[in-house]
């Protein structure tokens, strides 16, 4: 707990915490108005689950520093405490988007039916779980391989994107779910994704991190 608290009061010497802390602002004020103006898009509710993800990662990039680097905490940075930071924040973040699709089932849409709805509500949450899954991954492997991770994103998110939100073979064709069903399902997505990104930050922490996200990072930090 304490080498916890320690690495919370370094955060503030970590590189580029204020644009880190910006982009955090303004992703997370970017979600908001997606999510609570749009009623069948999940790019908002997936814009705030990158929020709290991006505290997390804060505390891998200061475990770049050459400080810490030669400390024990190295590997807590890496591959424990951001999880420790982030997955709660997600969780939080999940459930107020359900929340709002919750509330946008029980007060209906205008100009679309209850069952309508209802489908499209079920739909966008399982999409923002299935993007949540591959993202957790991409995550755990960006800082370590960034170019394959990047060819990761690009050849499962970017398909994906467009499978799912085709009208004719799309997730609201090919399963016939309820909204409990994309909730549960949808959660089962975010636990899960959560554990795969542990293992794998645990299996690939031996490797070391890639040049080009320590540069991104840390920049000419030599502390």
């Amino acid at each position: 707990m304490r080498s916890f608290i320690r690495c919370l009061k370094l955060l503030k010497y970590g590189s580029c915490v204020r644009k880190q802390l910006t982009f955090m602002l303004v992703i997370a004020v970017i979600g908001m108005i997606l999510e609570f103006r749009s009623i069948n898009s999940f790019i908002g509710g997936f814009y705030i689950f990158l929020f709290p993800v991006t505290i997390g990662h804060m505390f891998i990039s200061l475990s770049m520093s050459g400080l810490i680097q030669s400390s024990v905490l190295k590997k807590k940075l890496q591959v424990l405490y951001p999880y420790v930071v982030s997955f709660p924040l997600m969780l939080l973040s999940l459930l107020v988007v359900i929340a709002h699709r919750v509330w946008l089932i029980h007060n209906g849409v205008e100009g679309l039916t209850d069952a309508e709805n209802r489908m499209i509500q079920s739909t966008s949450l399982l999409e923002i779980g299935i993007f949540m899954f591959f993202c957790f991954i991409y995550f755990a492997l960006v800082y370590k391989f960034y170019a394959p991770s990047f060819i990761f994103f690009i050849a499962f998110m970017i398909p994906g994107m467009v499978i799912v939100q085709n009208d004719t073979f799309g997730i609201s064709r090919l399963l016939a779910i309820d909204f409990r069903s994309a909730v549960i399902a949808t959660i089962i997505l975010f636990i899960s994704g959560n554990l795969v990104s542990l293992i794998i930050s645990n299996l690939v922490y031996k490797y070391s991190l890639s040049e080009y996200m320590i540069k991104r990072s840390v920049g000419k930090m030599q502390w």
